[in-house]
């Protein structure tokens, strides 16, 4: 058998050994660079390292350098590729193209060797890219990763998340379940990935199954918990809400993103006070600056005060141009206080915004209609196309706005069976909010967006 290394350090020679294969007879090194080859030929190291200098003369190696590709690759039946992966910060892209020039010399003169490609990229890089929100790069980066290694589990699981990001949920649902497949031993993350396919679609009842499970599979994991917390917090479900965050904290209650839920659940609670108080925090800050301006943004709303939330929502904004939960909310004041720049606003999110974001926009574009055009028609119709299962209590408060608007337009132009018609479905909605919250009684920050 023969291995052919191309560009790879010595110190690697020692693992060409394949599990149940024959030993390797003899090692080529194909190089491009005269004096390296001369070196190891001499048995000397190109670089300085003293194991690397030993390994060369105590070792008995059936090892030759050439710089004769095709005598290089022509007879070898394992060729081990470890030219180098130069990225690019400004493009945002992995210079794979020594590796690409190899693989075609090697294709060119031996069609039959299998090719092991040592990839140089440090490891966790692309979920690090996805981490920091910079989701495209981080895709990009992951294809590029697949096309040179199709196995290569980190890059499928970051395309997998990059994929929910962008809808392709099927895909990423794929993807998923072949890593769970082949890759036991990480199953608690792509349940936790799975769960967040299912959370994004609103089915948070199957989402909280995959949440537990990922759970169970890794006991101290702070993102399903988190998850779980959220998924509570929007079926309104308080108390399992509470334990779900309790449970974060017991693993990080310094981690931020814990303290912003427990934050929103004092909110939920119309504890906005102790809320303020728990995101003053200045280490917190230091750490998400924008998620924290917008968090106080919703508190403040939540307490009436409008001018204060508006700016903490401009002040995220500044932080972070892509927070979009903060766009929103600023977005709600601005159908009232700036329309033209709202419909502005409005046209340039619809293209961005996915997920249970996409319907709070619907939303706020209904309530838009209704207030600045005067067509609870229009408006009505436009609500009805969210999904049930996206249907949160702004959803409700807006319809409720919408139809009782309706039966005063039409009351007043004596219009009876119409406005007796919007009256009916006003009490079907009164029905549907009492089973769903326990009252009938939704208040004008209700109108607000349920985030």
């Amino acid at each position: 058998m023969r291995c052919l290394i191309q560009d790879i350090q010595i110190h690697s020679l020692n693992q060409c050994r394949l599990e149940g294969a024959d030993p390797i007879k003899k090692i080529l090194r194909h190089d491009i660079i005269p004096e390296k080859v001369e070196l190891i030929n001499q048995k000397k190291s190109p670089i300085q390292d003293d194991y690397i200098e030993k390994y060369l003369v105590e070792k008995d190696l059936n090892l030759t350098a050439t710089l004769d590709a095709e005598a290089a690759y022509k007879d070898a039946d394992f060729v081990v590729i470890a030219a180098p992966i130069n990225y690019d910060s400004k493009k945002n892209f992995f210079d794979t193209s020594a590796v690409e020039n190899v693989i075609e010399l090697v294709i060119e003169y031996n069609t039959d060797a299998v090719m092991v490609i040592k990839s140089t990229i440090p490891v966790g890089y692309t979920a690090s890219m996805y981490n920091h929100r910079e989701y495209e790069e981080a895709n990009k980066v992951a294809e590029q990763l697949i096309t040179i290694d199709s196995e290569n589990v980190e890059a499928r699981y970051v395309k997998a998340l990059c994929l929910t990001r962008f809808d392709e949920d099927d895909e990423a649902k794929k993807i998923l379940d072949n890593l769970l497949e082949e890759n036991a031993d990480n199953a608690a993350r792509y349940y936790y990935a799975l769960g967040r396919i299912q959370k994004k679609q609103g089915k948070y009842n199957k989402a909280i199954e995959l949440y537990k499970t990922a759970i169970l599979n890794r006991r101290r994991y702070l993102s399903p918990y988190r998850e779980l917390a959220e998924c509570y917090i929007l079926m309104d479900n308080i108390s399992d809400a509470k334990i779900a965050i309790e449970n974060a904290k017991k693993i990080d209650e310094s981690n931020v993103f814990v303290i912003l839920l427990e934050a929103r659940l004092l909110q939920k609670e119309d504890c906005a006070d102790k809320a303020i108080e728990l995101l003053e925090n200045q280490s917190i800050f230091e750490k998400e600056p924008a998620q924290i301006f917008f968090r106080k943004g919703r508190v403040f709303d939540q307490l009436g005060n409008k001018e204060q939330a508006k700016e903490c929502y401009i002040r995220a904004l500044d932080y972070d141009s892509k927070t979009y939960d903060a766009k929103l909310c600023l977005l709600n004041h601005q159908i009232i206080d700036e329309p033209l720049t709202a419909e502005e606003e409005m046209i340039a999110l619809k293209n961005v915004l996915r997920g249970k974001r996409k319907f709070i926009l619907t939303n706020i574009e209904a309530r838009y209609v209704g207030y600045q055009k005067h067509n609870e028609e229009k408006a009505i119709e436009i609500l009805d196309n969210v999904p049930k299962n996206f249907r949160d209590k702004q959803w409700y408060a807006v319809k409720r706005q919408l139809l009782e608007n309706s039966i005063r337009k039409h009351s007043l132009a004596k219009r009876d069976i119409l406005a007796n018609e919007y009256t009916k479905e006003l009490k079907k909605l009164d029905d549907v909010v009492e089973q769903k919250y326990g009252n009938i009684n939704l208040r004008e920050v209700d109108l607000l967006p349920d985030m």
